[in-house]
């Protein structure tokens, strides 16, 4: 089994026995960011109602670009 796929398992062991959304988003964008090595990361959700998405974690920027991020409005194109 290759080390990805066994972080991976890891992974997913230890979220499926996390309940709450947001932290399990937390820790499914915190490992993103380090198996990616990368600096940061988002996780967007999308409104139905309104067709856009909106910022729901970050794990690594700082609050300057999250508040830019979130005042961004994302919306999908007819």
């Amino acid at each position: 089994m290759t080390p990805l796929r066994q972080r991976g398992r890891y992974y997913k062991k230890g979220l499926s026995s996390t309940l709450e959304l947001d932290m399990v988003l937390t820790s499914i964008i915190h490992h993103a960011v380090k198996l990616s090595d990368t600096t940061g990361g988002t996780i967007f959700e999308f409104e139905e109602s309104g067709q856009f998405f909106v910022l729901r974690i970050t794990y690594g920027l700082s609050n300057t670009i999250a508040s830019k991020i979130n005042s961004t409005a994302f919306r999908l194109v007819p």
